[in-house]
């Protein structure tokens, strides 16, 4: 990217959270001249919901976990550039056959019919965000569906198809259960509770890109690192929690906003860029910013989706797991309590729970996800709840009583933490694309900023606020990326 001529004014900019959105804004902005540039960080880690855990004999994901789509992809190109692909992981959600929780495998052929089912309600739910726009365009009048969820629209396809076949009440409650899988991995996918969340007509804004997924044999650090190598040294402040962003300062003989610290700390800046998570803002928004946000944001913020995605990892002495085996499938019947020995849930949290797999970089490590309520849930149980309870699915979904304890288990915590509260965001119920957009508008709006001094104070970046590529790191970074052009665009004498 060639750099633009800048005027010579030598604005300060304050990025909150160094995450990927604030590393990649700090990157652009520092390679196109713009040189006062502090990123703080509430915690004492750098790069947010990207955090890479090393052991021993290998790395785990405690967040982001994949390159969704390689092809058109900037976390793919830093990869390539810097030789990150050197070695070929399955990234497959669905490893391993599929179990019921009497032991048994459940037939191939169900399980194809039911995905097949699923797979084009899917694809039909995501065409109602097309036929929309088209409407809009054309002034078409297609009608669109009543109903405002994804899990609403699928279960509605999956009760017409079943009311055509002969099915005993056992074939049905099976292929419900199946159905229920599905669900579970999309809720995991989406990161929400229950896909009666997720709102119909936006969902197919989301665009995937080509190529396949990627994961890295030296973990999402490594793309931390690889941008925090082109920083300033200095750059980004740790533990410097922000407790209040003062914006729309009109004063001539100084800065136009001012950031204090919880700390006590204070810094003033022409711009400050928020990367902070839509979990935080939802809980903080209110007494973050004065004056308060505008109440069109405010009502973005609240009614955007923002859901926990869990993992369990589970760490065995080398050798317990034969090389053959990758992981099960766990086809829930509902009904099924699991029992720990003295210790059993008072929540059947683990319902969520759709497979147990392998990690292919460290394979006497079994994972396990989850999402919603169920994961919270999981972050407040002991691990040795954690422990018994994965360890009565394992001997109960593939039939083998002798299944031993694991050694220990690592699980993540990411609503429990202050300063993130969830995975990534959805659009949700009552929400659009339109909320995304507006919670990406800088401040002041355009229509408020008479002079220079007044415009985009406060700029907006992190994975939820792209309106394609929300829940994703390549999102997160774009839209970094983009807040620094915004900025660069006005001190640019190419205009």
């Amino acid at each position: 990217m060639s750099s633009p001529k800048l005027t010579q004014l030598n604005p300060k900019v304050v990025i909150v959270g160094a995450g990927i959105a604030g590393l990649a804004a700090a990157e652009r902005l520092t390679e196109q001249g713009i040189n006062d540039v502090t990123i703080l960080e509430a915690t004492d880690r750098i790069g947010g919901r990207i955090h890479t855990l090393q052991l021993e004999n290998g790395i785990l994901e405690m967040g982001a976990n994949w390159i969704h789509g390689k092809i058109g992809n900037p976390i793919s190109d830093i990869a390539e550039r810097r030789g990150f692909f050197n070695k070929n992981f399955s990234t497959a959600f669905n490893s391993g056959k599929a179990f019921d929780t009497q032991g048994k495998e459940v037939d191939k052929e169900i399980i194809k019919r039911v995905r097949a089912l699923y797979k084009q309600s899917c694809t039909e739910a995501e065409g109602f965000f097309n036929t929309k726009s088209r409407n809009c365009d054309h002034k078409e009048q297609r009608p669109l569906p009543p109903i405002l969820s994804v899990g609403q629209f699928v279960k509605q396809d999956f009760d017409s198809l079943v009311a055509k076949e002969s099915f005993s009440l056992d074939e049905r409650i099976l292929w419900e259960c199946v159905l229920n899988w599905h669900l579970n991995l999309e809720c995991c996918i989406s990161g929400c509770h229950t896909m009666d969340d997720v709102a119909l007509i936006p969902f197919g804004q989301y665009q995937g890109l080509g190529g396949g997924d990627a994961i890295f044999p030296s973990g999402y650090r490594s793309i931390v690192q690889a941008i925090l190598d082109n920083l300033p040294e200095g750059t980004v402040k740790t533990n410097k929690a922000v407790k209040c962003v003062n914006w729309k300062m009109d004063r001539q003989d100084s800065r136009p906003v001012s950031i204090e610290c919880e700390n006590g700390d204070m810094l003033t800046a022409d711009h400050v860029i928020m990367t902070c998570s839509l979990g935080f803002l939802k809980e903080n928004a209110r007494g973050l910013f004065r004056p308060m946000l505008p109440d069109d944001k405010l009502r973005a913020i609240k009614v955007l989706g923002f859901g926990t995605v869990g993992k369990i990892y589970l760490e065995y002495k080398e050798g317990t797991w034969p090389g053959e085996f990758v992981g099960c499938q766990l086809i829930w019947d509902k009904k099924i309590d699991i029992h720990s020995g003295e210790i059993s849930s008072s929540k059947q949290w683990y319902h969520k729970m759709y497979n147990i797999r392998v990690e292919n970089r460290v394979p006497n490590v079994l994972m396990a996800w989850l999402s919603g309520q169920e994961a919270e849930h999981m972050e407040r149980l002991s691990n040795e709840e954690v422990s018994k309870t994965c360890t009565a699915i394992l001997r109960r979904f593939l039939n083998k009583p002798n299944i031993p304890e694991p050694c220990r288990v690592i699980k993540t915590s990411w609503n429990s933490q202050p300063y993130i509260r969830g995975s990534y965001s959805y659009v949700a119920v009552d929400s659009s694309g339109d909320d995304i957009d507006i919670l990406a508008k800088p401040l002041p709006y355009e229509e408020e900023s008479s002079t220079h001094s007044l415009k985009s104070q406060v700029l907006f970046a992190g994975e939820a606020t792209h309106n394609t590529f929300y829940s994703t790191t390549h999102g997160a970074l774009l839209s970094g990326q983009r807040e620094a052009d915004h900025i660069i665009s006005l001190y640019s004498t190419e205009k």
